[in-house]
């Protein structure tokens, strides 16, 4: 570190300035990994169960809460695998 300390206007002001005397030893920042096929393809089914998932078990909450035989749960199961494609077709898309 060089402080240098001149001030045209005759005031004592103190500026301090880093010098890197050679950028030759720096390392280059580290890539993270592409996901190869079998991260995607764990990632799409992660995304279509859960959609799944979620949104069949609160369509069977609102079965419990409405007393209508099961219509909740096959409801909130399509609109999740629905929302599970969605999810999937956009993180895939460029």
């Amino acid at each position: 570190m060089a402080l240098i300390s001149a001030n045209p206007l005759g005031s004592s002001c103190v500026v301090a300035v880093r010098v890197q005397s050679d950028m030759a030893d720096m390392e280059p920042p580290e890539r993270k990994p592409q996901p190869d096929g079998s991260d995607m393809g764990w990632r799409a089914l992660g995304y279509l169960l859960s959609g799944i998932i979620v949104w069949g078990g609160l369509g069977y909450l609102v079965d419990l809460w409405l007393g209508l035989p099961k219509v909740g749960l096959l409801v909130g199961m399509l609109v999740g695998a629905g929302a599970g494609m969605y999810l999937l077709i956009k993180q895939m898309s460029p």
